[in-house]
């Protein structure tokens, strides 16, 4: 599927879960999740440790909406605890979609698949350009930073008598080390802004790209029928 389409699809359903206002439709979207995790149970493996690390934050935010609601409207308690229990379900079939996306969606590239779609309808316009190159930039080299960071934090913990430092130092040694981090990473990005400008970078738009993802008519289908099931059982309930 083009990693797109499966954007669209996810997010329709988080938007259809958050816009949900009675229990039916709630648990419709509960039942297409579990008929997923059903077809799909890698998928459901991998969500499971996941969603563990959300085990806090459930309980949580029920108690503070249901503190919040208790002082502050005049409902009866069964009305708060009810609506206290549709909005934390809510919110862990958003959790649970946008889980489900990020696990299936890892090997997708979404940047290239919008590149793709702007080179086909010849969209002109170097400000999106450069927006796209710059989050593509960004979760290319975030990965890269983050092992920097640890490798200096490894050097400094290896040329330390003890490395077992408080808090507070580790805070301190993070205030000395920042500045020549970001130096470095300052001239790389220089220079990879100095190869982008020998490669003609900006000179024809829009720039193609590769490997083509192209929208088949499966995928159309597939987004089309989501979109009427979805709308339909919204105006069905």
């Amino acid at each position: 599927m083009n990693p797109l389409i499966r954007f669209y699809i996810f997010f329709a359903f988080t938007i259809s879960i958050f816009i949900s206002k009675n229990i039916t439709l709630i648990l419709f979207h509960f039942l297409f999740i579990n008929l997923y995790f059903f077809l799909k149970k890698r998928i459901f493996f991998l969500w499971k440790d996941e969603i563990l690390r959300f085990w806090l934050f459930f309980p949580l935010s029920s108690f503070i909406f249901f503190t919040i609601s208790y002082f502050s409207s005049n409902h009866s308690l069964i009305i708060i605890i009810k609506n206290v229990f549709l909005s934390t379900f809510r919110y862990f079939l958003i959790i649970s979609f946008t889980l489900v996306y990020f696990l299936k969606s890892k090997n997708d590239d979404l940047l290239l698949s919008i590149k793709n779609l702007i080179y086909k309808f010849s969209f002109k316009s170097i400000i999106i350009n450069q927006a796209i190159i710059f989050f593509d930039l960004m979760i290319r080299f975030y990965p890269n930073i983050i092992k920097q960071w640890k490798n200096l934090i490894r050097g400094q913990n290896a040329l330390s008598n003890n490395p077992e430092i408080n808090y507070l130092k580790k805070v301190k040694t993070f205030a000395i080390n920042i500045p020549d981090f970001i130096l470095i990473n300052l001239w790389r990005t220089e220079k990879l802004s100095t190869s982008m400008k020998m490669r003609g970078y900006g000179n024809k738009l829009p720039m193609s790209s590769y490997p083509i993802l192209s929208l088949r008519t499966f995928d159309l289908r597939t987004l089309l029928v989501t979109l009427i099931l979805l709308f339909g059982f919204h105006f069905a309930f």
